[in-house]
């Protein structure tokens, strides 16, 4: 053995500090530029994750942040939960391990001034981005209103965000199903009417925090870190609602140009804080409503045949960080 190595062995042994410290790998967190994952960047800007380097990475497009996620370019997806489980294959191992915000009102449809109800778009042309959690929200709100025949009568169109937006200004399509601040941009400048938003489906369209499983085995420090942090900024931002909109806007300021579509989209959704992933996740022995949430998105997405594998909720649901303390 020569010399210098042996050296350095002997060194590692009697000066241990004198070994460099193995690097610390952040967190990146691929998110879309939507109001809702707030928490995040309020826990960033405050200094809520500790000594854990958190990156979020703003990607509007959902398959590839997904995609992020599966090569290991990010640790963490945020993303509503039917997008997860229609990308999901068993060997995937999604986990989804807290919920980060819940549309209530955030998405809806809105219609030409004078459509007056749901029922009077049989026959016309709808934008709607098709096969996409906006899809599954129309489906369970025309399922709760008994009106599942009414879609087959309906002609989609399928575009979202802007060029929904755009369809309904050049009067191609009579309504639009989607999410804030598109909703409130057809209000603002031509007077379209809200024909039913998400408030009316408590519950149903909720921003799920996913992972890997083996990441959770591998850096679950950090992730309880992350979850920390989010609790932290949920009770922070009730308490400083100025602040951290001001904050929210640093981040995404340019796609919310218009103040009132923020604060619309702002005030449309209810962010999780830590009693309320409690209630919502339950426990493994008694789960609560996220269960019956995902079992619903499975169903539909096994009726889409858009599902390689039969999975059942428990195969998404993590219980071991929500109940993470805030300190």
């Amino acid at each position: 053995m020569k010399k210098s190595v042996l050296f350095f062995l002997i060194a590692c042994v009697l000066f241990p500090a004198a070994v460099p410290a193995q690097e610390k790998h952040p967190v990146t967190i691929a998110v879309s530029p939507w109001i809702g994952y707030g928490p995040l960047y309020v826990a960033k800007e405050k200094g809520f994750y500790g000594d854990v380097d958190v990156e979020i990475s703003i990607i509007a497009d959902t398959d590839t942040r997904i995609a992020r996620l599966m090569g290991r370019y990010a640790q963490i997806v945020a993303a509503p939960a039917g997008a997860m489980v229609r990308k999901s294959r068993k060997e995937l191992d999604f986990r989804a391990f807290m919920v980060i915000d819940e549309s209530r009102g955030g998405d809806g449809i809105v219609a030409a001034p004078g459509t007056g109800s749901i029922k009077n778009l049989e026959g016309k042309k709808v934008a709607m981005e098709l096969y996409s959690p906006s899809e599954f929200w129309l489906d369970m709100l025309l399922e709760e209103r008994d009106l599942e025949d009414l879609k087959e009568e309906m002609e989609f169109v399928n575009l979202d965000g802007l060029e929904a937006l755009d369809a309904m200004r050049r009067g191609d399509v009579a309504a639009m199903v989607g999410r804030e601040p598109f909703l409130s941009g057809a209000r603002r400048e031509f007077g379209a009417e809200i024909l039913a938003t998400s408030s009316e489906t408590p519950g149903m369209v909720v921003d799920v925090l996913f992972t890997q499983a083996d990441t959770i085995e591998r850096r679950g420090d950090d992730l309880a870190a992350v979850v920390r942090g989010v609790y932290r900024a949920v009770r922070w931002m009730e308490d400083n609602p100025t602040a951290s909109k001001a904050i929210i806007k640093k981040y995404l300021g340019e796609h919310y140009k218009v103040n009132a579509d923020f604060n619309n989209t702002f005030n449309a959704v209810s962010f999780y804080g830590r009693d309320d992933n409690i209630r919502y996740f339950g426990t493994e022995d008694d789960p609560g409503e996220f269960e019956d949430t995902l079992d619903d998105v499975i169903d539909y997405w096994k009726d889409k045949k858009e599902l390689s594998w039969n999975p059942d909720p428990e195969d998404f649901m993590n219980f071991t960080l929500i109940t993470v303390p805030e300190s």
